[in-house]
């Protein structure tokens, strides 16, 4: 599955759903926003199927056995999909995919909005010479805590809590990262403190 974003909701919705209906394996990937679990290149899925990506709106895309992008996209309907488009397998290989769907239309937008990847993203990008003080390893985790205990607060709309733990991480980030980085980094916490007010 394709998120194209490092935003934990988007993440976890998938692992939930695919370990609620006992998906054998799932390989989602966020493409070069951030290393993958292993700390390697995470690339992308090669299929039409994720709309947000080119739209720059939270989305997911699924992509199946070879040819995947062509059979999930463009099936046909007498004989791969069903009267919802969905390719035709089993049932329970399409429960997950009505699970996300579900869950995509239950979820406030401020908790999908991918400036939470973005902001992400740029803590775990950031090189150890982006940190004035050291061990960088020891900051770049407490400035990740910060920024999980805003998101989990804004997934539980403790807005209050989360403009206050938000308004922590920027004087964190201010004392922890060079002048050069600064910058970056303050620019996207603002831009989620801003979507926080109403």
């Amino acid at each position: 599955m394709d998120v194209h974003n490092n935003n934990l909701w988007l993440v976890e919705a998938i692992a939930r759903a695919a370990t609620d209906n006992h998906w054998p394996r799932v390989d989602v990937k966020a493409g070069d926003v951030a290393p993958g679990v292993n700390g390697g290149f995470q690339g992308t899925v090669k299929s039409p199927m994720n709309k947000g990506r080119p739209y720059g709106i939270p989305g997911i895309g699924l992509a199946g056995d070879w040819p995947g992008a062509w059979t999930q996209t463009y099936s046909q309907i007498d004989t791969e999909a069903d009267q919802t488009g969905l390719t035709r397998t089993t049932s329970s290989s399409r429960l997950p995919v009505y699970q996300l769907a579900g869950e995509f239309m239950l979820i406030h937008p401020r908790v999908i909005d991918l400036g939470w990847g973005k902001l992400k993203s740029a803590l775990v990008n950031l090189p150890d010479s982006g940190f004035v003080a050291r061990p960088a390893v020891a900051h770049r985790a407490a400035l990740l805590k910060q920024y999980v205990a805003a998101f989990r607060q804004v997934e539980t709309a403790a807005l209050d809590q989360a403009r206050s733990t938000l308004h922590d991480l920027a004087e964190h980030i201010a004392v922890a990262i060079t002048t050069g980085r600064r910058d970056a980094l303050t620019a996207l916490v603002d831009a989620q403190l801003a979507k926080l007010k109403s």
